[in-house]
């Protein structure tokens, strides 16, 4: 049993990133964003080059063994995202939701499917769950106790097993005046999410009152490297295609990197700084254009 084996295994040699300085293997990312926002595209999309060995924004790639399990659509839905970017035939196998059992509450249960499928490489080294927040023991996603739980569980099963985990999930429910300022928490449910996870990628509408416009802003926050922030525009087939020459992706991080450094600068002052006299301070003496603020 999957139990017993958390238990006696001995911890692997860490592997090398899945792409370097974005996904660390051993470990559990998430990639979020409103219904519609083509997370999975994107994730799809990442997936064929990096099982290519290409770089991924620049990345280098380390491709291994792995496995998609749409855990909230089946199959044959998934496979009809893959055929409208023209994958189908690239990336597999694919386990639906109508393959699996998903009668216990019991998350060690439900992996425990999921990693002994039949169709399931046995070498495997990946696990892409499309739809991560059905495996919540009774859909309590707001839960803390519950979500974290759930993660250790699963952090413990890709350290014991060498496996990664990159899962999909929903953003909160805001309007664009009230998003949630910090990144990592706008995931849907709890913050453990984001605090159990490593890697998480948002993907969102550029203007999110009119989220039929085909701009996507992509940001991309490791645990432990640089961030990036990348703008997309969707094709007529929905497939992400970078927006204008790649420096405008580098001029953004340039900025958010000028940014970090003048946040940092500002937290050894002694007081507190109003967000005014932040704003203005980083516009006039450091230059930060008005949209990087």
């Amino acid at each position: 049993m999957l139990t017993d084996k958390l238990q006696s295994a001995v911890p692997r040699p860490r592997e090398p990133d899945l792409i370097q300085d974005i996904f660390p293997s051993n470990e559990i990312h998430i990639i979020g964003g409103p219904s519609g926002s083509g997370k999975s595209t994107l994730l799809f999309q990442w997936l064929a080059d990096w099982q290519r060995g290409e770089p991924v924004l620049g990345h280098k790639s380390n491709p291994c063994p792995y496995v998609i399990v749409a855990c909230d659509r089946r199959k044959s839905s998934c496979e009809a995202t893959l055929d409208r970017i023209g994958l189908k035939e690239v990336l597999s196998p694919v386990i639906g939701t109508e393959e699996l059992d998903w009668g216990s509450d019991d998350f060690i249960n439900c992996f425990e499917q999921i990693v002994n499928h039949e169709r399931f490489p046995s070498d495997r080294k990946l696990v892409v769950l499309e739809g991560m927040a059905t495996l919540v023991p009774a859909g309590k996603i707001n839960d803390y106790h519950s979500v974290s739980h759930m993660l250790r569980l699963m952090s413990r099963v890709c350290e014991r097993r060498g496996l990664t985990v990159i899962g999909t999930m929903h953003n909160a429910k805001t309007s664009d005046n009230h998003r949630i300022t910090n990144p990592r928490e706008r995931i849907l449910g709890s913050v453990a999410w984001s605090g159990f996870s490593d890697t998480l990628v948002l993907v969102e509408q550029m203007d999110m009152s009119k989220p039929l416009l085909d701009s996507r802003q992509v940001t991309i926050l490791p645990r432990n490297s640089k961030g990036l922030v990348v703008r997309f525009k969707l094709d007529k087939n929905g497939r992400f295609t970078p927006e204008g020459e790649s420096e405008g992706a580098i001029a953004i991080n340039n900025e958010l990197s000028r940014l970090e450094k003048i946040f940092e600068w500002v937290r050894q002052q002694p007081g507190e700084w109003p967000i005014a006299k932040l704003i203005q301070y980083a516009q006039e003496v450091h230059g930060i254009n008005d949209k990087a603020v």
